[in-house]
């Protein structure tokens, strides 16, 4: 997914709703991906968990310190199991 919809006249800080949306979904779907491989390994001998491939790489170029959406939350809390995230 690559998203770059703020226009160049656009002053607004607030990132784009869509994108978020999609990045909150996608790793939603992760999660379920991994709980669901959680509980079908739970009988088997590995304790090594399957992480959903590709990997995600995520670039955050600026985002105001204040600004809050679940996407960020679900990045920053669990989506360091399956996202790559880089802040600048």
């Amino acid at each position: 997914m690559r998203f770059n919809e703020n226009k160049p006249s656009d002053n607004s800080d607030i990132p784009s709703p869509r994108p978020l949306a999609d990045l909150e979904s996608e790793l939603q779907r992760r999660e379920q991906l991994v709980d669901i491989n959680k509980l079908i390994k739970k009988d088997t001998d590995s304790k090594k968990d399957t992480i959903p491939l590709p990997r995600l790489v995520v670039f955050i170029d600026y985002i105001d310190p204040s600004f809050s959406h679940p996407a960020l939350q679900l990045l920053l809390s669990k989506g360091r199991e399956w996202a790559y995230t880089v802040f600048s």
